[in-house]
């Protein structure tokens, strides 16, 4: 998952927009990974978070 314009929120919360989500080995993926822009990537076990993570549109 990688997310752009990102803000470390009082409460410890990342917030961003979401740009790419998926697995790590795509041309898409290199593409957002390797722009000029600060970008940040996270990498999560999926079972781990099964509960704990929201998308707002």
């Amino acid at each position: 998952m990688i997310l752009l314009d990102t803000e470390l929120l009082a409460d410890g919360d990342v917030e961003g927009t979401l740009v790419y989500f998926g697995s790590g080995s795509t041309e898409e993926y290199t593409k957002w990974f390797m722009q000029e822009k600060a970008i940040t990537p996270v990498f999560f076990d999926s079972a781990i978070f099964e509960d704990g993570i929201m998308y707002d549109e």
